[in-house]
Protein backbone atom coordinates (compact mmCIF):
# COMPACT_ATOMS: atom_id res chain seq x y z
CA UNK A 1 0.00 0.00 0.00
CA UNK A 2 2.22 3.13 -0.90
CA UNK A 3 2.10 6.40 1.25
CA UNK A 4 0.87 9.99 0.16
CA UNK A 5 4.21 10.54 -1.54
CA UNK A 6 4.65 7.71 -3.76
CA UNK A 7 7.24 5.84 -1.30
CA UNK A 8 6.76 1.79 -0.35
CA UNK A 9 6.55 1.52 3.47
CA UNK A 10 9.86 0.14 3.11
CA UNK A 11 11.51 3.09 0.97
CA UNK A 12 9.58 5.50 3.67
CA UNK A 13 11.15 3.52 6.99
CA UNK A 14 14.58 3.75 5.30
CA UNK A 15 14.33 7.40 4.81
CA UNK A 16 13.17 7.59 8.29
CA UNK A 17 16.37 6.53 9.28
CA UNK A 18 18.58 7.53 6.97
CA UNK A 19 17.59 10.97 8.53
CA UNK A 20 17.96 10.03 11.96
CA UNK A 21 21.41 8.62 11.17
CA UNK A 22 22.53 11.66 9.64
CA UNK A 23 20.69 14.01 12.57
CA UNK A 24 22.77 11.49 14.88
CA UNK A 25 26.01 12.39 12.44
CA UNK A 26 25.08 16.37 13.25
CA UNK A 27 25.24 16.20 17.22
CA UNK A 28 28.42 14.23 17.14
CA UNK A 29 29.96 16.72 15.03
CA UNK A 30 28.49 19.76 17.40
CA UNK A 31 29.89 17.51 20.23
CA UNK A 32 33.14 17.06 18.61
CA UNK A 33 33.31 21.03 17.77
CA UNK A 34 32.69 21.70 21.67
CA UNK A 35 35.13 19.28 22.51
CA UNK A 36 37.69 20.78 20.58
CA UNK A 37 36.95 24.41 22.05
CA UNK A 38 37.18 22.90 24.98
CA UNK A 39 40.42 21.73 24.98
CA UNK A 40 41.49 24.99 23.06
CA UNK A 41 40.29 27.31 25.84
CA UNK A 42 42.27 24.40 28.24
CA UNK A 43 45.77 24.91 25.97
Amino acid sequence: MPADNGFSKWENYILKELKRLGDVVIDFNKKLDEINIAIGVLK
